[in-house]
């Protein structure tokens, strides 16, 4: 008896894994092996059957494990995807955001950074993405002793975002550099 309950048992699970690679591939990611998750995504976007937010996360996904594994580049493209391609979606603001991250924070393409993070003030203006996205902008600047657009950052911060916990952490900031 526990042979064939041992049998069905792994029998079932193999299914489920066959049956579900969006599992397995959001398994890997969230335990860090991009490397194993990464395929899975791309295998993923092949299936027609998809709707048109459910490409936009995993094309997300795909830059987020393109980010980890040191492909700027590709992640870039990937989240450009997601922009441009399912600009409606939830996903298309936090693809901005971390578009402007990897061009700001890791290939020291501060201008491009920027620029995108404006990009995504602009088209979403309400989304919590753009509230991250106006911190960070408002501390490259403070960092960079430009006071003038960290002003600027911060005034729209705390217009669209008064509640937002990073718009404290902003004015906080912002008076700690005078």
């Amino acid at each position: 008896m526990p042979v064939v309950f041992f049998i069905l048992t792994w029998n079932c699970c193999f299914a489920q894994t066959q049956q579900a690679p969006e599992k397995m591939a959001d398994i890997y990611y969230k335990a860090s092996d991009y490397s194993k998750a990464l395929p899975l995504y791309f295998l993923l976007l092949k299936e027609a059957n998809l709707d048109e937010s459910e490409r936009a996360r995993i094309s997300f996904f795909i830059g987020q494990c393109q980010t980890a594994q040191h492909q700027y580049n590709d992640a870039l493209k990937s989240f450009d995807d997601v922009a441009t391609r399912y600009g409606n979606t939830e996903w298309a603001p936090n693809a901005l955001l971390r578009k402007g991250a990897v061009e700001l924070g890791v290939l020291n393409k501060p201008k491009e950074g920027l620029v995108t993070w404006q990009v995504l003030a602009k088209r979403y203006s309400k989304a919590e993405a753009t509230a991250e996205a106006l911190f960070y902008r408002c501390t490259y600047f403070l960092l960079n002793k430009q006071r003038t657009q960290a002003k600027e950052a911060l005034h729209v911060l705390e217009l669209d975002f008064p509640n937002n916990p990073l718009t404290l952490k902003a004015q906080n900031y912002f008076n700690a550099k005078l």
